[in-house]
């Protein structure tokens, strides 16, 4: 169990990871292209700050398993994160064709990432909860045959 539990931390944590390093580097270099006005390390943090959008809608739509509430988070909370990059972002790009080329790559990006870790880790944790409960019957079956039995 302890090797499933590390394999999954490991997993998530090079997802995160992988995820701020790579979109923020895209984003870069269509920033570059663009003629935006953003350093890499601007970039890094601006992705970076982003993401604690992303874990508070995970942190609650974890431990309350709605899927109508997950999307009004998803929107609110997660749109909100989003808004306030697109923001700095259009304030150092100059033409208003390279700012929604620049915004849009980053607002499917972004909110698509939290799309993916809420349905892609939703499985491993329904499955660990199913197994969990299974678990708890089989004992549960166990006892009541060895009192009553």
């Amino acid at each position: 169990m302890e090797d499933v539990e590390g394999t999954l931390m490991g997993t998530a944590i090079g997802t995160c990871f992988g995820y701020w390093l790579g979109v923020s580097s895209f984003i870069y270099f269509v920033a570059y292209l663009c003629n935006s006005q953003i350093t890499m390390l601007q970039t890094l943090s601006l992705l970076g700050y982003g993401l604690f959008g992303h874990c508070i809608v995970l942190l609650i739509t974890y431990n309350i398993h709605f899927h109508s509430l997950f999307y009004i988070f998803w929107l609110v909370i997660g749109g909100m994160s989003t808004l306030r990059m697109v923001a700095v972002l259009l304030s150092r790009t100059v033409g208003q064709t390279q700012r929604l080329i620049l915004c849009g790559i980053l607002v499917a990006l972004h909110m698509l990432f939290l799309l993916y870790l809420h349905f892609a880790y939703h499985k491993v944790v329904e499955g660990k909860e199913n197994f969990l409960c299974m678990d708890i019957i089989c004992m549960q079956r166990g006892l009541t045959w060895l009192l009553l039995g």
